[in-house]
């Protein structure tokens, strides 16, 4: 993660801006305000309603792993969806591979909170286009769009402006209710993928 090349003169700290990683944004959970994902997230969906990927209007599938910062973090993505123009489902807790088989079975764009395989005082989000994951070719436009987002909110006064000092929100957002869609098209696809066979033995009876 780098120094934020801009502020804004209501925070109370230098905000620390999410780069991408091997997969994804990644950082310090501490970094991540809800600002900074609302920022990051806002930025890559103008991305995509830009470039013709995703339409105004459009779907965005929202899904979380089980860390303890994943709830606040998906609760800003959720906001800048909204505030993107886009309509929402919320996955729940799901894995990234059932998020995107998800939203690319129904035409719309995913977003993912999870940090994968790194400590828990970090996390991250990962975002796929409606056709597929995004591409190391895609960051740069992300990366402007990124930074146009983020002189828009710091240009904004405290008083207008809807975070806080500390980069969260002033009123928290609301996750909308768990639509369960994601998760039981993951298990169809899972349980489909096996050798019947071998799945009908394993629930059969055994002796003692």
């Amino acid at each position: 993660m780098n120094r934020s090349g801009s502020t804004s003169s209501f925070l109370d700290h230098v905000p620390v801006s999410l780069t991408f990683g091997t997969s994804g944004l990644r950082g310090l959970v501490k970094d991540i305000t809800d600002l900074e994902a609302y920022i990051n997230v806002k930025g890559a969906l103008r991305y995509l309603l830009e470039s013709g990927d995703l339409r105004s209007g459009g779907g965005v599938v929202l899904a979380g792993d089980l860390r303890p910062s994943t709830d606040r973090i998906m609760g800003a993505c959720a906001r800048a969806i909204v505030d993107s123009g886009c309509g929402i489902e919320n996955a729940g807790k799901i894995p990234t591979p059932a998020l995107i088989l998800h939203a690319i079975s129904t035409g719309r764009a995913g977003v993912m909170v999870s940090g994968s395989h790194i400590p828990f005082d970090r996390n991250g989000i990962k975002l796929n286009k409606i056709g597929g994951e995004v591409l190391k070719s895609d960051e740069a436009g992300i990366t402007r769009e990124v930074a146009r987002i983020r002189a828009e909110e710091y240009g904004r006064t405290a008083f207008q402006s809807s975070f806080t000092p500390s980069g969260m929100f002033k009123s928290s957002p609301e996750l909308p209710a768990i639509d369960r869609a994601a998760e039981e098209r993951y298990v169809r696809r899972y349980v489909a993928s096996k050798d019947p066979a071998s799945a009908v033995a394993s629930s059969a009876p055994r002796d003692n």
